[in-house]
């Protein structure tokens, strides 16, 4: 993992070298030829003369650095390129308030529920109109409400498919129970980290994981490809599994 922030653009066929770049950047180019993998070595920041030409290659410089000049020539150079941001070690911050958050879980249109979709329809509706920010904050924050239940005290208490050491257990039937614990709304939540056997017993709720990704699709037509600042999946949170 990189110890600081940086983003990343992907692009085909590009002249990596030929603009004088603000900040000094490194890229790493991976081209497939004749089935053998190369590797393009450092670009030499500040107005390196020298044009490299790359199949694939990957800029890397750091955020705080980037300026609107920069951005406004990737984009122009670069036009079906990637932008993919990566965190580093730095602490991550949310995109959307906690308190926002449970407000959007609160607008769950429960009396549709049996029809998970049609439950969730309102949130992912808002999301939809909303900023990207709040459609990556809102799984930023539910990702960290899913961790935090990720752990054997609370897969012990979910009913039939609870965990068990001499049995088989799901690990996506419990991110789906966990999901159902936060759908719930803030209080049961809280009430349940405080006493693991309120979780909910034989109920899923895995609608609630595909929010974001809805929201994104309906705003964008095009797929979800985010990583949230918590990993949800079970077995993610190694405290809460013992050895």
């Amino acid at each position: 993992m990189c110890s600081t922030k940086f983003f990343s653009i992907d692009y085909t066929e590009a002249m990596a070298a030929s603009h004088r770049l603000s900040v000094p950047a490194i890229a790493s180019v991976y081209r497939e030829h004749q089935k053998k993998s190369y590797i393009c070595s450092q670009i030499k920041p500040l107005g390196t003369p020298n044009a490299i030409r790359m199949s694939t290659p990957v800029l890397r410089t750091p955020l705080k650095a980037v300026n609107a000049e920069d951005l406004a020539f990737w984009q122009q150079q670069y036009p079906e390129g990637e932008l993919l941001l990566s965190r580093g070690d730095a602490q991550p911050v949310m995109g959307m308030s906690e308190d926002r958050f449970w407000e959007l879980i609160g607008m769950l249109d429960w009396p549709r529920q049996g029809n998970d979709d049609a439950v969730v329809a309102p949130v992912v509706e808002i999301l939809a109109a909303s900023a990207f920010k709040d459609i990556y904050g809102f799984q930023d924050q539910l990702s960290e409400k899913l961790f935090r239940l990720d752990g054997q005290v609370f897969a012990e208490h979910i009913g039939e498919d609870a965990w068990h050491p001499d049995r088989y257990f799901s690990v996506d039937n419990f991110l789906y129970a966990r999901a159902c614990a936060v759908a719930n709304g803030k209080d049961f939540y809280v009430s349940v980290l405080a006493d693991p056997a309120r979780m909910p017993k034989d109920l899923t709720f895995e609608a609630l994981i595909h929010v974001a990704g809805d929201a994104y699709k309906q705003k964008t037509g095009k797929y979800f490809e985010y990583v949230p600042v918590f990993n949800m999946e079970t077995y993610s949170n190694e405290a809460g599994w013992p050895e």
